[in-house]
């Protein structure tokens, strides 16, 4: 991470000459006589950090396709292209917009390799593209411009952790459509072909446009038909994670699998197929969810899991969780700047760190009163860590979110739960239709809960300015809160205590 933020601000590409001579010192380290190594044990820990750091340096040069000489965006702004669609379809004010990928380029009258992504604007004269299809296209490529100052979105770094900068808008004349090979898109084509099989079946069973907006969501992460006053009502009540796919939902997922294949264990031809069917069922869904930070952070994690119980090793989930970290991170480095990533790996390392602490903090032997005290320690300890963030990005506090999380996540839960059985007994509509209306009023409870909380004039605190500094002292004020709660040393009080002066200090000169 370290490599991979160094590379972002400062290009020293003398760092990767360094890190090309570490991997031989440390092979000669080991030829070195035991009396040396003991004395020199510091130095191969050392240098296994100084080569993660280069590797991260190194990670983000590779997939920076403005330094590939087959950048498609170098030159005239004119091109003739042949791009694949690899993005979803979304048709939008007489056009049709997705991501395509470069393949070829025409450049000096013959066509050459490819490389980078662009926006593409098709006209909506034409027939729907599909994902996989291929166009030759000529058309100008016009830079992403930067959002205007007073919009809370930034279009252009959105994209830009894409590695996408610029947009196409094709006409006509300059459009055709070349045949496909279709074993390229087979997979594609069967979750393309699942995903609208299942939003047929909540049109189908779900009653009420909220309600089946919700259902969507919170199934697949569809959310073209929700309501935007609903949006806003979970995300100022703190609970937005319900609506977007994350690893709640795929927690639910992988324990209800875990408990229907729990037969599985006592049978010996059958106990090494059992992790191999839940991590084939989680990717699948994590694809039809759109695969994103959050959905992949907690599949590869799940999947670690799995790994590790499928080897009959101890999981420990912190190794896990870093593990799911480092393999997104070396396939696409540029997520370390992703808002979900950040929240994502935030809520669940606050989890792992203070919620058996928290938890500890009251016991209960009423279940109720345990199940709701459970309920809080989890979402306060789920804020901890994310809550730096959240003022950062989007500069506002929701107040209000234990009691929404105490209402949403249950509920949720229940109606997750429901929405899987629905999509499986729906070729049967008698025993589907009442588990449909069920589950559609519960979903109504959900809204009508939530939306109630967020008329609360104190529900949220907007307008909180939280610059880089301020956050990076409120994380070390956080992390030297816990250090002196855990081990009551008398250092990390006088350092907790010199951070927030130096804090207060810069907020009296920003507000002077």
């Amino acid at each position: 991470m370290a490599g991979i933020v160094f590379y972002r601000f400062l290009h020293l590409y003398i760092i990767l000459a360094v890190s090309s001579l570490i991997l031989p010192c440390l092979i000669l380290w080991r030829f070195l006589k035991k009396y040396h190594q003991f004395r020199l044990q510091l130095i191969p820990g050392a240098l296994i950090h100084i080569l993660l750091f280069s590797s991260g340096y190194l990670d983000m040069h590779l997939h920076d396709t403005r330094m590939n000489s087959g950048w498609f965006a170098k030159g005239n702004i004119k091109k003739q292209m042949i791009v694949s669609v690899n993005g979803m379809v979304k048709k939008k004010n007489q056009y049709y917009h997705s991501t395509a990928k470069v393949l070829y380029t025409f450049d000096e009258n013959r066509w050459r390799t490819g490389c980078g992504s662009l926006v593409i604007h098709f006209p909506a004269a034409m027939d729907s593209p599909l994902h996989g299809d291929f166009f030759y296209v000529n058309t100008e490529v016009l830079p992403i411009l930067p959002s205007k100052k007073n919009s809370s979105f930034d279009y252009q770094a959105y994209m830009a952790l894409q590695h996408i900068y610029h947009n196409g808008y094709p006409k006509m004349p300059g459009i055709k459509k070349l045949n496909r090979t279709e074993h390229t898109t087979f997979f594609y084509a069967f979750t393309g072909h699942l995903r609208k099989n299942i939003l047929g079946i909540m049109d189908r069973y779900i009653i009420g446009k909220d309600e089946n907006g919700l259902a969507k969501a919170l199934l697949i992460g569809y959310r073209d038909n929700l309501d935007k006053d609903i949006i806003t009502a979970y995300t100022n009540t703190g609970v937005i994670h319900v609506i977007a796919i994350s690893g709640l939902h795929l927690g639910l997922i992988y324990a209800m699998l875990s408990f229907l294949l729990s037969f599985f264990q006592n049978r010996k031809y059958l106990k090494s197929c059992r992790p191999i069917f839940i991590a084939a069922f989680l990717w699948i869904f994590s694809i039809l969810c759109g695969a994103s930070p959050s959905v992949l952070r907690s599949a590869l994690m799940f999947t670690c899991l799995l790994g590790g119980e499928a080897l009959q090793k101890e999981n420990y989930t912190a190794n896990a969780l870093a593990a799911s970290a480092l393999i997104l991170l070396c396939i696409d480095p540029m997520l370390l700047w992703d808002i979900g990533f950040q929240l994502s790996y935030a809520a669940v390392g606050s989890l792992l760190v203070y919620n058996r602490w928290l938890g500890r903090l009251y016991i209960s032997s009423n279940s109720i009163v345990a199940f709701a005290w459970n309920s809080v320690s989890t979402s306060i300890s789920a804020q901890v860590l994310t809550t730096p963030l959240i003022l950062y990005h989007f500069h506002q506090f929701p107040v209000l979110f234990i009691l929404a999380n105490l209402v949403a996540v249950p509920l949720s839960g229940i109606i997750l739960i429901m929405l899987i059985v629905l999509c499986m007994i729906s070729p049967f509509p008698v025993i589907a239709t009442p588990l449909a209306l069920l589950t559609s009023w519960l979903s109504r409870v959900m809204n009508l809960q939530i939306a109630r909380l967020n008329t609360i004039s104190f529900s949220v605190v907007n307008n909180i300015e939280a610059g880089l500094t301020g956050t990076i002292l409120f994380y070390a004020s956080i992390v030297l809160l816990t250090c002196w709660l855990t081990s009551k040393k008398p250092f990390a009080a006088l350092a907790l205590l010199f951070v927030i002066l130096v804090w207060i200090a810069m907020a009296r000169s920003v507000c002077g």
